[in-house]
Order: structure tokens, then C-alpha cells, then sequence
């Protein structure tokens, strides 16, 4: 495995989105919750600070419910694009602690589903 880009760059299949993230990563998150494995995305984790959009087409935002997670999607073409997450590393959510994650399915600079993989059992969890 070579070594991971970074900047890491991201465009959607229609080009609308162009995102840079700068998060230093060493893995990818496959999540089997019912949100992330119909969307098929892999996660790549940083903070907002690492998350710079370049390009930016018609956004789209979706939350279930009452949740504080915002997932963004382009509005033109559907690609999943990132995440505006509180951390839940304590099981409720910490809106002082914000994390982003990235879809790495979008990378342009290295292929994300090549990326070391970890597989989170949200299917179970939540």
C-alpha cells in the first residue's frame, strides 16, 4: 500500500462538488447501519477544519428525525458526500466536539475502497 495523498481531493460523478480533506487517515469505515450500507459510503473521519469545499453545486441535507447528524448529498447527481457529525464516542452526542467524515468512495487521488477497511456494526448498535 502506498503511501495515503494529502490532500485528499473528492468530486461527485457530475463534478457540481469538489471537496479537499486534509484529515491524516489510515483507514476507511465501513458502517452496516441501514443509512450508510444503502448509500454504500466508506467514512473517512476528521474535523470540520480538515473538510474544505472548493466547489460546491446544489447541496442537499438530509437528517432522520430529530438526529443532530447532517448528511450531504449533490443535489444534481445523488452522490453521498460527507457527514457534519457531534462526536459519539460517549454514546450520547457531544456538539462540542464536531466531527465531519468524508465519503471515500468519492476520491479522485487514490481509490478509497483500496483504503484499509474497518467494519462498524451499526446495524447492531444503534
Amino acid at each position: 500500500m502506498s503511501t495515503i495523498p494529502n490532500p485528499l481531493v473528492a468530486t461527485c460523478h457530475c463534478k457540481a462538488f469538489r471537496l479537499s480533506f486534509t484529515a491524516p487517515i489510515e483507514n476507511v469505515t465501513r458502517c452496516t447501519c441501514t443509512f450508510c450500507s444503502k448509500r454504500g459510503a466508506l467514512w473517512a473521519y476528521g474535523k470540520p477544519e480538515h473538510l474544505t469545499i472548493e466547489r460546491a453545486g446544489d447541496d442537499v441535507v438530509y437528517a432522520v428525525g430529530e438526529s443532530p447528524n447532517r448528511h450531504h448529498h449533490c443535489g444534481r447527481c445523488g452522490c453521498t458526500l460527507y457527514s457534519e457529525t457531534p462526536d459519539w464516542s460517549t454514546g450520547t452526542a457531544d456538539m462540542s466536539k464536531p466531527s465531519v467524515s468524508v465519503n471515500a468512495a468519492l476520491f479522485d487521488n487514490v481509490v478509497g475502497h483500496d483504503l484499509p477497511t474497518v467494519v462498524l456494526d451499526g446495524k447492531n448498535l444503534w
